[in-house]
């Protein structure tokens, strides 16, 4: 059995144009979008070492609820037979520290 490493994002959804536009500004490749069910904008990031920072001092700068927030780990696109799959350290921590929802996307 191998082991391979899920992909993870860290992922807003409900605010603001100008916070969206804050968070992409601060936070190294975010992306950003229009809600479609609801007002409001996503943003969301790849978690890593480079982005845990960033990321931290926009929600305390905003001050964006834990609740507006999730983690989502992603299968990556090959995963034939019977793996084992890992969360990332970085991933890890930053569910300690805001205790947000995750979830585990499967395409």
């Amino acid at each position: 059995m191998s082991n391979q490493q899920l992909i993870s994002f860290f992922v807003i959804r409900g605010l603001d144009k100008l916070q969206a536009l804050t968070f992409r500004s601060e936070v190294m490749d975010a992306t950003h979008k229009p809600l479609e069910q609801e007002q409001g904008f996503e943003v969301k990031v790849t978690i890593n070492a480079f982005t845990l920072d960033d990321i931290n001092l926009f929600l305390i700068r905003q001050k964006v609820s834990a609740a507006l927030c999730s983690i989502e780990h992603q299968l990556p696109e090959r995963t034939e037979g019977s793996k084992r799959f890992e969360i990332s350290q970085e991933a890890l921590q930053l569910q300690q520290q805001l205790s947000c929802k995750m979830a585990i996307l499967v395409s």
